[in-house]
């Protein structure tokens, strides 16, 4: 009687166990997709994160280079004496606020939708720092025209960028959206089939289900916990690189969807908890 009974339990053991294993699986999934697609979806987090990545030093080392030239090309200076007026004012908060602006403006362009014609006004980010150059130019007795140093900005003017420029970007957002979305749906539907095996195979289901929503709230404050310390590790102010800095924006984002599930999933365990304490307490002796 005894290995009859045995040979019954095995199988049922052994499917309960495929079951919750298959359970933890889709977890990761559901918790993974639900967090990257509400990333996916938050354009200030993608804007701050693209903007970290922009190596600033190119950036700007490119527009002295244009700067340097276009002095060149306007005035009577040379170009060694052109490219030491826009060296006075690199350190100066009016050259930072110009390449903040214009790199900030191409950020925001990349993350538009596809089909978007965005512009990025160039003359208004680099006129301030024109006329700063020219007063530099003046205060250390080097005469130059304003009128003439602003036609540097005649050659740009406002810059229209087609889809074809901004799509790149844009469009791999969009399908990390797409596909973040049916990896969601897919964990959803797992859950609540590998989860409803469980509880068919457990010999005390309301148990069982309290079991599976504790799951669910140590695999949340799990995965918080986790976005937290790669936030932590790849902080810019330990020393990390500017691309590590965009991923630390990303990973301390939106956790508060997980915070927020895990809550909701803690708070249905109590209730379940409270329900099984009754049960037992109303249970004869």
């Amino acid at each position: 009687m005894t290995s009859v009974h045995t040979a019954r339990v095995q199988p049922r053991f052994l499917g309960l166990s495929i079951a919750l294993w298959i359970f933890s699986i889709f977890t990761t999934i559901f918790l993974g997709s639900m967090w990257g697609r509400a990333v996916s979806v938050d354009t200030t987090t993608l804007a701050t994160a693209t903007r970290q990545v922009v190596n600033a030093e190119t950036v700007s080392s490119r527009i002295e280079n244009w700067l340097s030239a276009g002095l060149d090309s306007v005035t009577r200076l040379t170009s060694s004496e052109a490219a030491l007026a826009v060296e006075w004012v690199r350190d100066d908060p009016v050259f930072a606020a110009a390449l903040d602006d214009v790199v900030n403006q191409l950020v925001f362009a990349s993350l538009a939708e596809p089909g978007t014609v965005t512009e990025v006004d160039v003359v208004s980010a680099f006129e301030p720092l024109i006329v700063r150059i020219v007063d530099e130019l003046n205060v250390r007795d080097i005469p130059v025209d304003r009128t003439d140093v602003l036609r540097i900005l005649d050659r740009v003017g406002v810059l229209t960028l087609a889809t074809e420029v901004t799509a790149g970007v844009a469009s791999a957002v969009s399908s990390s959206t797409v596909l973040l979305t049916k990896a969601l749906g897919i964990a959803v539907v797992g859950l609540f089939i590998s989860g409803g095996a469980a509880v068919a195979l457990a010999d005390d289901r309301v148990l069982m289900i309290r079991r599976l929503f504790i799951r669910l709230v140590v695999s949340g404050a799990t995965f918080v916990v986790m976005l937290r310390i790669g936030a932590w590790v790849l902080d810019p102010a330990r020393g990390r690189s500017a691309l590590a800095a965009g991923g630390s924006t990303i990973l301390a984002s939106n956790a508060g969807v997980v915070m927020l599930f895990t809550v909701t999933m803690a708070l249905v365990a109590a209730g379940l908890s409270f329900r099984l304490a009754n049960r037992v307490r109303q249970s004869p002796a």
